[in-house]
């Protein structure tokens, strides 16, 4: 399932992650929460626990941590992950999580080629669907994914452990 291209178009380079940009991806995870949700998260400085995460996902061939390079700098990311089920009689869905871009860089289109890709990618992959989670206070984010295409059909709920 692994998808090993990189994209390039008008200076922007998407790419799997290497363990040098967590913290830039960290950075992007963390501004991209909710203003007052950031709970017990280390805004100081990346913890060890997500190097450990990197790890697992690079060691996963059904999980991808993309990065979005605009002439060098880390503008945006996602995870992507396959997930096979019976429901899909074979063929895997993708999921994806933890997308962000840099606040500086939004509304010029680096999301939708960052989401393009991944649909893409999703596709050449024989998926059967893509999912996506949206928190429900991220308004704008909801109508960028409808734009493009994407249809909120289902309520999903989380139980903290």
């Amino acid at each position: 399932m692994r998808f090993f291209g990189n994209f390039m178009n008008d200076n922007l380079r998407i790419r799997i992650a290497s363990e040098q940009d967590i913290p830039d991806i960290y950075r992007l995870i963390i501004s991209g929460r909710p203003e007052g949700d950031l709970g017990d998260i280390e805004t100081d400085h990346v913890p060890p626990g997500c190097y450990d995460a990197f790890r697992i996902i690079d060691s996963d061939n059904h999980q991808m941590l993309i990065v979005a390079e605009l002439d060098g700098i880390i503008i945006g990311t996602m995870q992507l992950t396959y997930i096979h089920r019976l429901t899909g009689q074979g063929r895997a869905d993708c999921v994806i999580e933890s997308v962000r871009i840099d606040a500086r860089y939004r509304n010029r289109g680096y999301g939708a080629k960052l989401m393009r890709w991944a649909i893409d990618t999703a596709r050449s992959s024989s998926c059967r669907k893509i999912e996506l989670t949206s928190d429900l206070r991220r308004h704008d984010a909801h109508r960028f994914y409808e734009n493009l295409g994407f249809t909120f059909s289902h309520r999903g709920a989380k139980l903290w452990l």
